[in-house]
């Protein structure tokens, strides 16, 4: 599943994660907005992290809901779906 995340600061990133988990194929698209395929995990709400060797880090916490597969319908499960909004800290 693709994941857009949008935000400010995403220069120099060094990480993206969801839930913990690094965001696959992660790729800042511009400094406002990073793409990546999302890890498999469990349902619930996950945080989002974005650092800048530039910037710092961000949090978004809860900002993605996993949910159950037998929950969601297609084309929910074979798109696009998620977009957060997260801030890279501010450079010191």
């Amino acid at each position: 599943l693709t994941v857009t995340i949008t935000g400010t600061n995403f220069v120099d990133v060094t990480s993206v994660t969801i839930g913990g988990t690094q965001l696959g194929s992660s790729r800042a698209v511009s400094p406002t907005e990073i793409t990546g395929v999302a890890p498999a995990l469990s349902a619930g709400s996950k945080d989002v992290v974005v650092s800048s060797s530039a910037y710092g880090t961000g949090t978004c916490a809860g900002c993605i809901l996993y949910m159950p597969d037998e929950l969601l319908a297609p084309p929910v499960v074979a798109g696009s779906y998620h977009t957060c909004q997260v801030n890279a800290g501010s450079a010191s």
